[in-house]
């Protein structure tokens, strides 16, 4: 886990110098505080930096960035490559006389396998999470690559004058300064999804790499426009298999790779309690060494932390928990609004935050539960969508143009029914993702300027989707996850808050198997009325207590409630609707939402307004 910076100069006016990235590597440094190191090459025209957070193969030898023993090629890397003891035999299995400078480096084995398979090749193999640039400097080609699930972030930034590519966008801000513009013409949909969707950012000329896609170009010819492939979707596999237990562990087995302390988060429910049971059966000297962490809340009574807290000492685990008082959430939350460098909605930040500062004391390292509320159906509120799919499909077309029409005459065009009903009517799915906050009409109310369609985005994966061979409506759910909501909103925050502490966070169920294997999963099997992922419960059955399988699903999160009706609830209050039209927000639309008391979207508004302020 590491940040990077690569600069690539077109012209002499504006050259970004070596100067220039220390600076922008120092302003990253938490995401890799035990070695920095810049280079120039090509005669100063690329300038490349790299922080590291020394997590496989801690020696020297391992930093970057680092070069090919030909001196042609060059990688900057930030993640891990999880399979790469098997892909560095497989290297010199059929490539013989190839010098290898480090023992156990992932970096090293990355950097060969795309020299030796090349890099649609290397794709295929590689099993990891992973934002890179790989440059090779006699065909003056730069390659840059974005992980599947979209762990890892990885932004550019291009003017007439220079490229910048980087692993974290204050990085960029830090070399750019006051030319970086906010696009309020995206700010839509933020406000619709919670998150900028890439590859657009908030930032006008700054881009992000979609997940699951690389860019590959020549930096003498680059004409600051280029195409993202797309190297992997959940339909990449043709297997027939539905999801196994075994898979699950052998990814959680992969996942607990490293030359540093591993620890791991534990909510209570049925996900990260399979990765607490699994840990328990370890060799003891391993399993002594790992610590499940969780946290709770004062006014949910600790919340989940006494159910971990006794699942551990059933497991023979060690544990650590922090139940976060009033103080404590409005000190989170106020620590991630001073140093927000993107809006972002998602939550889970605060307990995020708590909990990741009492693990890093610790462990570099730590498991996450993600994924697994996507591969297996875990929200519950995905039913209601499949339900109006699946009986709009089923009767004629003309009753969803009816029921579209019955909503409007009864409570108007601004309402989330009506925007399902509408979706059926242009023969599109009712669902666009898992956290939409405002409808476009709410949107449509509350900005007072033009803004770009916060839904043609998913629109365009839409299309996509409909053209798969043997796609099936209910794969769309888990398809268009992992192509917005999962990357930018979810795995987004996890990678921000981790970072903040320099600690690692790994998932699990963000395992490429158990996701493409999801498609063959019944309807049946992912929903259950009254129970939460019934296919995952049913495969555990005989692995997890039934103390565990018959808890309620819960997991961290920030009660927007307690924020806003909490001792400084006012305060945020207050200061929403003092800033609202100086952003350009309708004033009338924020004082019917408090009086509403719709806390999810003044959440949403509130981190866009301190984002704002920041810039």
């Amino acid at each position: 886990m590491c940040g990077f910076v690569l600069s690539i100069n077109f012209s002499e006016e504006g050259l970004v110098g070596i100067s220039d990235n220390k600076k922008a590597i120092s302003r990253i440094s938490h995401r890799g505080p035990d070695y920095a190191h810049t280079i120039s090459v090509g005669d100063g025209k690329l300038i490349l930096s790299h922080c590291r957070l020394s997590i496989i193969d801690v020696t020297s030898q391992a930093n970057q960035p680092m070069q090919s023993e030909c001196e042609r090629y060059f990688l900057l890397f930030n993640g891990e490559i999880y399979n790469y003891k098997w892909l560095k035999k497989y290297l010199i299995s059929r490539f013989k006389g190839v010098l290898w400078k480090t023992n156990n480096s992932d970096t090293e084995v990355l950097l060969q396998s795309l020299i030796l398979l090349g890099l649609e090749r290397t794709l295929e193999l590689i099993d990891g999470m992973f934002s890179f640039v790989f440059l090779d400097l006699k065909e003056n080609s730069t390659v840059m690559c974005r992980d599947r699930f979209g762990e890892k972030p990885l932004y550019k930034y291009v003017d007439n004058d220079v490229l910048i590519v980087s692993s974290d966008v204050s990085a960029i801000k830090s070399i750019v300064g006051g030319e970086l513009e906010v696009d309020k013409l995206v700010i839509a949909e933020y406000l619709k999804y919670g998150a900028i969707l890439a590859p657009a950012t908030v930032y006008k000329r700054v881009e992000k790499v979609p997940a699951a896609t690389y860019s590959k170009f020549n930096y003498n010819s680059f004409s600051g426009h280029d195409d993202y492939v797309e190297y992997w979707d959940i339909f990449s596999s043709t297997s027939k298999e539905s999801p196994k237990l075994k898979d699950v562990c052998e990814s959680i087995e992969e996942k607990m790779v490293s030359d540093v302390g591993v620890g791991f988060y534990l909510s209570g429910g049925v996900d990260s309690s399979i990765i607490a049971k699994k840990i328990s059966t370890f060799d003891p000297a391993k399993k002594d060494k790992i610590t499940a962490y969780s946290i709770g809340f004062d006014f949910e009574n600790g919340g989940e932390t006494a159910e971990a807290e006794a699942l551990c000492e059933e497991l023979g685990l060690s544990f650590k928990a922090k139940v976060l008082s009033d103080e404590h959430v409005y000190k989170y939350l106020e620590a991630f609004l001073e140093k927000i460098e993107e809006p972002n909605a998602d939550p889970t930040v605060v307990p995020g935050l708590a909990i990741s500062e009492m693990s890093s004391r610790q462990d570099k390292v730590v498991l996450t539960g993600e994924g697994a509320d996507e591969v297996f159906w875990g929200y519950p509120h995905w039913s209601k969508y499949i339900y109006v799919d699946l009986l709009f499909d089923f009767l004629p077309s003309l009753f969803a143009k009816m029921g579209r029409k019955l909503i409007e005459l009864s409570v108007g065009r601004g309402g989330h029914l009506f925007e399902m009903l509408d979706r059926k009517v242009k023969g599109q799915s009712s669902f666009f993702g898992g956290c939409e906050i405002f409808t476009i009409g709410e949107i449509q109310e509350l900005l007072k300027y033009d803004f770009n369609s916060p839904s043609t985005g998913i629109k365009r994966h839409w299309d996509n989707f409909i053209e798969i061979p043997n796609s099936k409506l209910i794969d769309w759910y888990t398809y268009i996850e992992t192509k917005n909501r999962m990357p930018e909103l979810i795995l987004s925050r996890v990678d921000m808050v981790s970072m903040r502490f320099s600690q690692e966070a790994r998932a699990p169920f963000l395992s490429r198997k158990l996701f493409e294997n999801s498609r063959n999963i019944p309807l049946t099997h992912r929903l259950k009325r009254k129970t939460n992922k019934p296919y995952l419960r049913n495969m555990v059955k005989d692995f997890l207590p039934d103390s565990v399988l018959s808890r309620k699903k819960k997991g961290f999160s920030t009660p927007y409630q307690f924020v806003f009706e909490g001792s400084k609830g006012n305060d945020y209050i207050r200061y929403i609707e003092d800033n609202a039209e100086g952003f350009g927000l309708e004033k009338m639309v924020i004082s019917r939402l408090v009086v509403e008391k719709k806390y999810y979207k003044l959440w949403a508004i509130l981190i866009l307004l301190r984002w704002y302020e920041k810039q």
